[in-house]
């Protein structure tokens, strides 16, 4: 299976200097948790399409960790999945899996059971959908029976089909055949004249293909970042899930919402931290500690059984 990532949005509503997907989430970029769950998972042929805001960064920052292809005119979804399928023509993979960049919610379970979806059903394409009360920004799933018949995206969509709950999440799995023949057929006929990803599920249909929809009933895990506040959510479920982590594997957090946790962070059983704590980096803390009140620490070694209290570093 090949991996596309795609990260050459111009991340307009974000409103920064740089792009979104390189915004530091719990101590790493937005970005590197799309890559993490895909080299987690086995795949290793993973590309990640840039363009626009940042794109030298982002390129300079990521391509010894993957594939790196230059969209140089952002034309839309489309157009970046055509860029990396004129790079791949001499490698194997039956199958290709595309997820957004500014997803660092979805769990690599979720994908897992995402793929054995796709493997079992065999169809031509597979969509991660998902439930949201208030789907607004989000493409629409319209359905017939089981199969997806087309996606409508917010600016396209009437009235009525705004009103449908069952939004696309980003995440595709096509089969690479059926990808490579529709992808240069679809037309920028929308109203931000871009090529859509999504049009290839109207054409697949048109040819009597099978598309068929993976409803995920975790909607916290499809969240996209599209705004500031976005983010905000994002860190707000990410910090709960590692410190949730922690206390699974033995950990005393005693005041889980006033301590910071980044994701690289190792703390050993037994241990305990004491409110507003904020460990960073690649901090290492040992078995049986005591950590705080009110301490900072930033790719420190803490030795088993040690004791650090406030103002100590």
């Amino acid at each position: 299976m090949i991996g596309i990532i795609l990260a050459g949005g111009k991340s307009k509503r974000f409103n920064s200097e740089k792009s979104k997907v390189l915004h530091e989430l719990l101590g790493k970029p937005v970005l590197s948790y799309s890559i993490d769950t895909l080299k987690s998972l086995g795949i290793e042929d993973v590309y990640i399409v840039v363009g626009g805001k940042s794109k030298d960064e982002i390129m300079s920052r990521f391509q010894k960790e993957v594939k790196v292809v230059d969209q140089k005119i952002p034309l839309g979804t489309g157009d970046a999945v055509k860029k990396v399928l004129e790079k791949i023509k001499d490698i194997k993979g039956e199958d290709v899996l595309i997820l957004p960049g500014d997803a660092p919610l979805l769990k690599a379970e979720t994908l897992k059971k995402f793929i054995e979806f796709h493997l079992q059903e065999k169809p031509d394409c597979s969509i991660m959908t998902t439930v949201f009360q208030n789907s607004k920004g989000y493409g629409r799933i319209i359905k017939e029976n089981s199969r997806v018949i087309k996606i409508v995206e917010e600016l396209d969509a009437s009235e009525e089909e705004k009103k449908i709950k069952e939004v696309n999440a980003g995440v595709y799995i096509f089969k690479r055949e059926i990808l490579e023949k529709v992808i240069n057929r679809i037309e920028p006929n929308n109203k931000k004249g871009e090529y859509y990803l999504t049009d290839c599920i109207h054409i697949i249909n048109s040819l009597k293909g099978k598309i068929l929809a993976f409803k995920t009933d975790d909607h916290e895990e499809c969240m996209g970042i599209n705004k500031r506040d976005d983010f905000v959510k994002a860190f707000k479920v990410m910090k709960k899930r590692i410190i949730d982590e922690f206390i699974e594997k033995g950990v005393t957090i005693l005041d889980p919402d006033n301590t910071y946790i980044e994701s690289e962070v190792e703390i050993g059983r037994d241990s305990v931290i004491y409110p507003f704590v904020f460990l960073k980096g690649k901090t290492r803390i040992g078995k049986n500690c005591e950590i705080g009140p009110f301490v900072y620490l930033e790719n420190k070694v803490v030795k088993d059984g040690e004791k650090i209290r406030g103002g100590e570093q």
